[in-house]
């Protein structure tokens, strides 16, 4: 339950703060994609490498706990989705 709850207040802080970082030069668009991006590519990088690991286990919670963290990143690209689309009514 607790992680639910983390889960939840991680996600919309990640996507009040990519929406903070926008700039007059950034799009939200641009945010949105590079969120997604770093989101996606990392911890897809990060579980390939931990598929070389030889007997290392604390080598491999490692890089599986880090590409999880990563994971979280991508929530700020989707979580303001709604935002974009329909901003009267996004709640």
């Amino acid at each position: 339950m607790v992680n639910v709850w983390l889960d939840f207040v991680a996600a919309e802080t990640e996507a009040h703060l990519s929406q903070s970082v926008l700039r007059p030069s950034l799009h939200a668009v641009n945010v949105v994609w590079c969120c997604c991006v770093v989101g996606f590519i990392i911890p897809g990088i990060l579980m390939i490498a931990t598929g070389y690991v030889d007997c290392n286990a604390a080598l491999a919670v490692f890089l599986i706990t880090t590409a999880v963290g990563f994971s979280g990143i991508s929530f700020a690209g989707w979580s303001v989705n709604h935002l974009d689309l329909a901003p009267p009514y996004a709640g």
